[in-house]
């Protein structure tokens, strides 16, 4: 993706548009725990025979700087009842999640769930103690717009712009690029942080540059 483009020799015309970007933002790998007395009093149940959670099932959504999951864990039982008879019974298992997130943006993501370990134990009140561990991936991504250079229109009699000095001493007055200086003088990134021994092409603080020109 180009976003900007410029001669050194002649006038150009660039042409731009905005587009719709995603980038990572980051990775997310935790632990969270679902926590529920599940009610199966109607069962009469005298102990739990077996039980199964399903997959996970989730949504998440964004608040400002965090992340919000909220979702279940299908649990199906077979109980034994008063009778000594196998009973089947379904219930769910609720459970919410949040973190904070580096900053605050246009976040979107499919968080991946599974079921590290889980238990459960009968109660004294008719109700299933359910407790599972559940094992949280998820590739945060962050969407961006930005102008983009579409096309670029360059002929051959164009007007040349014209020459300046070889040499202009320019005052940087903090948090300026490279590039930005470069095109206001017709010269190129590389030729600036040479002449000045610069390692970055973002200026944060004030400094003087010497610029040469074409």
């Amino acid at each position: 993706v180009i976003t900007d483009a410029y001669s050194t020799e002649k006038q150009i015309k660039a042409n731009y548009r905005p587009m719709d970007f995603q980038c990572v933002s980051q990775t997310v790998k935790d632990t969270l725990m679902c926590k529920e007395n599940l009610d199966i009093s109607s069962m009469k149940p005298q102990r739990i025979y077996a039980f199964t959670p399903s997959e996970p099932q989730t949504k998440c959504r964004f608040d400002g700087d965090r992340m919000i999951l909220t979702g279940k864990v299908p649990v199906s039982l077979i109980v034994i009842d008063a009778e000594g008879m196998p009973v089947f019974c379904e219930r769910e298992a609720e459970f919410e999640y949040s973190r904070t997130l580096d900053g605050n943006s246009d976040y979107y993501c499919t968080p991946q769930l599974s079921i590290a370990g889980c238990s459960c134990d009968l109660m004294g009140d008719g109700r299933a103690d359910f407790k599972a561990e559940i094992c949280l991936n998820a590739i945060v991504f962050k969407k961006l717009r930005e102008k983009v250079l579409v096309s670029l229109e360059a002929s051959e009699d164009s007007v040349e712009k014209a020459k300046k000095p070889a040499l202009v001493i320019y005052f940087c007055q903090g948090n300026e690029s490279v590039w930005d200086i470069a095109r206001k003088y017709n010269t190129t990134v590389d030729e600036i942080m040479q002449e000045n021994e610069l390692s970055v092409d973002y200026l944060e603080n004030k400094t003087m540059l010497m610029i040469p020109v074409k």
